[in-house]
């Protein structure tokens, strides 16, 4: 069964990652917020790469520093008048992860009002969990795609 399994983790992600673009794309010129789930760097990497290839519209990333304190204020400072989309990588680096998703779920109106591109957050599984019980209605108002893989992949 497990052998089966693995087989169809390239199938799924290709899937997931189609599903993504195509989430990206309807989403163009408004708000929408996207959990992409993956517990590998690597693998995120290559996902990251393949979506800018697959996608139509322009992707800006977001690298979050180790320091940062609010997720609203690194987003206003990384969008201008030419971002379409944007994705933000690097939650796994912060130093205080729970302060920042516990401020994000403060401010989550804020979010709606002020961004008009969608927003994906690559998180892994760990960190969504603090997502989920820290900022649960932030997280609510976001859709998710999971990604399978091993590291070695």
């Amino acid at each position: 069964m497990s052998r089966h399994h693995q087989e169809d983790e390239p199938i799924d992600n290709e899937r997931a990652l189609q599903q993504l673009a195509w989430t990206i794309q309807a989403s163009a010129g408004k708000f929408k917020l996207i959990w992409a789930r993956c517990n590998y760097s690597n693998l995120e990497n290559r996902l990251i790469e393949r979506l800018h290839e697959n996608c139509q519209i322009k992707i800006h990333i977001l690298h979050l520093k180790e320091s940062e304190k609010t997720l609203y204020r690194a987003i206003c400072e990384e969008s201008g008048d030419d971002v379409q989309a944007l994705m933000i990588v690097g939650l796994e680096s912060l130093g205080d992860l729970p302060q920042m998703l516990t401020n994000a779920n403060q401010v989550r109106e804020e979010f709606q009002k002020t961004f008009s591109f969608p927003i994906v957050l690559w998180t892994n599984d760990e960190n969504y969990q603090q997502l989920m019980q820290l900022a649960p209605d932030l997280e609510s108002w976001g859709t998710t795609r999971s990604f399978a893989g091993s590291p070695k992949k």
